[in-house]
């Protein structure tokens, strides 16, 4: 009887959390056409643990907590139907095909234009942002920008650089619905990836041809995908008070809010004059 019930208690633990340290590796690939997916989010719901993968779409983190096995991985990328796997049927080197979807959007037109730089363009080296070479992939930071117009069409987004030690660094831009106070849908329909080389200064992106038109206020983030540099590298933008802001470690984390402080990045956009 001893026996049976410590078995029994075995087996109920295990069945409760499946690991205490594990690795997640593997490819994302189109389940249409067998051709990887560069930098698809990839994590462990509301665990901090995640990345993102690289260009010929192969990733690879380690999760160091407890696992329950009915913790998800989830796999999402802009243009495909997000996918979500229990951990405990994921294996290391798992090829993951995400199905492509398509985006049915309205045409809109805003007619004579006037143009109004949304946002925070401060320069000022007193207060910062800063991703090192330590940060995972997926890291993501960003304000909510006050959209004050019934509809407006984002022409540009720009920051300021104080100083960048990274031989390049790259960012997916993303814009969120902020309708409920939280960071909500993703609403880019096309993924929006820059490199940045320069070591201070404005950086501006022009964004006119991906057509977003903006209705609702929004959370402007920057997300780390990829860098070329030393892990002691670095870049630090500028921010100012104001604000909400958010954070999360890396894909799929929780945002945590960051109250009174405001990342330093703008949208420049043109609305109808009334």
């Amino acid at each position: 009887m001893k026996l049976f019930i410590s078995t029994l208690g075995l087996l109920l633990w295990f069945c409760g959390y499946a690991w205490a340290q594990r690795t997640f590796s593997g490819q994302v690939i189109d389940a249409t056409t067998n051709l990887a997916i560069p930098y698809v989010n990839v994590g462990v719901l509301h665990s901090g643990c995640g990345s993102v993968s690289n260009e010929s779409g192969f990733y690879s983190f380690q999760v160091s907590g407890e696992l329950r096995a009915s913790d998800t991985l989830r796999l999402s990328s802009i243009g495909y139907a997000t996918l979500d796997v229990p951990v405990s049927a994921c294996k290391e080197n798992w090829i993951a095909k995400l199905n492509p979807v398509s985006y049915s959007i309205a045409e809109v037109l805003v007619k004579p234009k006037k143009r109004m730089r949304l946002g925070s363009d401060t320069q000022t080296k007193n207060m910062n942002a800063s991703v090192s070479g330590t940060a995972d992939l997926g890291h993501e930071f960003g304000s909510r920008i006050k959209i004050r117009h019934k509809i407006c069409l984002v022409n540009s987004f720009g920051f300021n650089i104080i100083d960048n030690a990274f031989d390049s660094i790259q960012f997916r831009l993303n814009l969120y619905d902020m309708e409920h106070d939280v960071p909500g849908k993703n609403l880019l329909t096309k993924g929006i990836i820059f490199k940045v080389t320069q070591k201070d200064g404005y950086f501006k992106l022009d964004l006119s041809p991906y057509a977003i038109y903006l209705q609702h206020d929004v959370l402007l983030s920057l997300e780390l995908i990829a860098y070329n540099g030393s892990p002691g590298s670095y870049i630090n933008l500028s921010c100012a008070l104001g604000g909400p802001s958010f954070y999360r470690k890396t894909s799929h984390d929780d945002w945590t809010h960051v109250p009174m402080i405001r990342i330093g990045a703008f949208l420049d956009v043109d609305y109808e004059k009334q």
